[in-house]
């Protein structure tokens, strides 16, 4: 269970006087000695002092993709993978990430990378053929869920200096360092 926490704005429509406001008004106007019989309605408003009416809304905005993963991502045996995805939402997105359908959980392998902006980052070290498949980085929050999909592509027995494969949409290119 989660507690969720919004900053919620407040409009009073029935003010309140102040102290000094009601001292000014008992300055101003002069009290009447007239007392009528109390309804029993009259009896209830005679209790409560001070109505108040509060009007506010609480902004739920279900999770956006504001940078998709790369769709398509290929590297070499021995590379590291960097899949990025950035999204938005409020509450702020849970993001998970999952390979083939089944859920990641950050290993020596396989980090996972959070920033306050909303960019969210999987880091797979030291690919082999078997790391090859469907990648999703999956954002979820009480208003609803949305995904990305990246598909990784391991080419195996090259004989190369191992390097990072980089996936960023802002780019829409995979590029080794």
């Amino acid at each position: 269970m989660y507690l969720l926490s919004f900053p919620v704005e407040i409009k009073i429509i029935a003010p309140t006087p102040t102290p000094e406001q009601d001292e000014e008004l008992k300055e101003i106007v002069h009290p009447v000695e007239f007392v009528p019989e109390p309804s029993p309605r009259d009896q209830a408003s005679q209790i409560i002092k001070h109505k108040f009416k509060f009007s506010f809304d609480v902004v739920n905005e279900p999770p956006k993709i504001v940078k998709e993963t790369q769709k398509y991502v290929s590297c070499r045996e021995g590379d590291s993978v960097v899949l990025e995805c950035s999204v938005s939402g409020e509450p702020q997105p849970i993001v998970t990430w999952f390979r083939n359908g089944k859920i990641l959980t950050p290993t020596e392998k396989f980090q996972f990378e959070e920033e306050e902006d909303g960019n969210y980052r999987l880091r797979i070290g030291e690919v082999s053929v078997s790391d090859a498949g469907t990648y999703k980085c999956v954002a979820e929050n009480t208003a609803g869920v949305i995904e990305t999909v990246s598909n990784l592509t391991v080419e195996s027995g090259v004989t190369k200096s191992p390097g990072i494969c980089f996936s960023s949409v802002s780019h829409r290119s995979t590029r080794n360092i």
